[in-house]
């Protein structure tokens, strides 16, 4: 897939992920490009309020006719008439102000439960649009969770991936982080309905993401909210399953790890293996009677630790293992 040259800068973000990863997202980020835009007035210069007059054109309305060619019509009326034909007549040019680009560009991102699971690709992705679309424009650029917490602002983007919030984002705390925003230049925010509720009402750009209620649907719906134009809306497909749980618990390359350790347990061969109801554990009874523990890591960023030798004190036997 050819990528939009403007966002070029997104494939450094994603080859630190699994090539299998970077493939998946790649059509979603280019969806949401078309969708989101280019930085807040790039491209319109020429295109704002009049500001007088700026120089001569070939091409005008008559009201916008030079002095002088009124003058040549009133005393030579067959040359104006040849001019006009032949588009020789000069006109005032308009003067207008250019937009004024933003040169700081904030983006909230929403962690709560609006977003957990499936939602959380379309944040990210998202997320690596909105820093790619204000690099190019030569914009400074930070981005925070929408919820507050610890300053992300040299994070990488990734880090949207893991993270959690048990709640929506309070509309006092987000509508002053908007306000601080909108005072440097523009604010985005990315997330819930809830979230982009309080930054529409504080004049801040959104980026609202949606799960699909259909049967059999493998997209999200994404609505994005930008200026004084109408909605933009989107559909962005899925990958498989294995790949959306890959991307959200560990997109990164496969990593090995040291073997776990049990601690100089006793090499008796099991007798028999079970799971921990949470799936956090596994335990085997070995045939001396002691049951030996192994932690279970539930991503390849983490692990597998030590095992424990739990061993039966005095002359009783071990039934059952509970938390300590």
């Amino acid at each position: 897939m050819t990528l939009p040259s403007a966002v070029a800068s997104w494939r450094a973000k994603l080859a630190v992920f699994d090539p299998a990863v970077a493939a998946a997202l790649t059509p979603m980020l280019s969806r949401l490009y078309r969708v989101i835009g280019a930085l807040a007035g790039e491209g319109a210069r020429g295109l704002g309020e009049v500001a007088g007059y700026d120089g001569v054109a070939a091409r005008g309305p008559y009201e916008r006719l030079v002095a002088t060619e009124w003058l040549l019509a009133d005393e030579a009326p067959d040359e104006f008439m040849r001019r006009a034909a032949t588009n020789e007549l000069l006109f005032l040019a308009l003067a207008r102000e250019s937009p004024r680009l933003a040169r700081h560009s904030t983006v909230l991102v929403d962690a709560g439960p609006e977003v957990f699971g499936a939602p959380r690709l379309a944040v990210f992705a998202a997320l690596v649009v909105l820093e790619a679309r204000a690099r190019a424009a030569r914009a400074d650029f930070e981005w925070r969770f929408a919820q507050g917490g610890d300053d992300t602002k040299d994070a990488d983007v990734a880090t949207a991936l893991r993270m959690r919030a048990d709640g929506n984002p309070s509309e006092e705390d987000l509508g002053a982080r908007i306000e601080a925003a909108l005072a440097r230049g523009e604010a985005w925010v990315v997330g819930g309905s809830e979230a982009t509720r309080i930054a529409s009402a504080r004049g801040a750009s959104t980026v609202r993401v949606d799960d699909v209620l259909e049967p059999d649907a493998r997209a999200l719906a994404i609505t994005v909210s930008a200026g004084r134009g109408p909605d933009r809306t989107a559909l962005l497909e899925l990958p498989d399953d294995a790949t959306c749980v890959r991307i959200l618990r560990d997109p990164y390359p496969t990593r090995s790890h040291p073997r776990a350790s049990t601690k100089g347990a006793a090499r008796a061969p099991f007798a028999l293996a079970l799971p921990a109801i949470s799936g956090g554990r596994i335990f085997a009874r070995l045939e001396n009677g002691s049951v030996l523990a192994l932690p279970v890591p539930n991503s390849p960023r983490f692990s597998a630790g030590d095992g424990r030798v739990l061993h039966a004190h005095g002359a009783g036997e071990i039934i059952a293992v509970g938390r300590q």
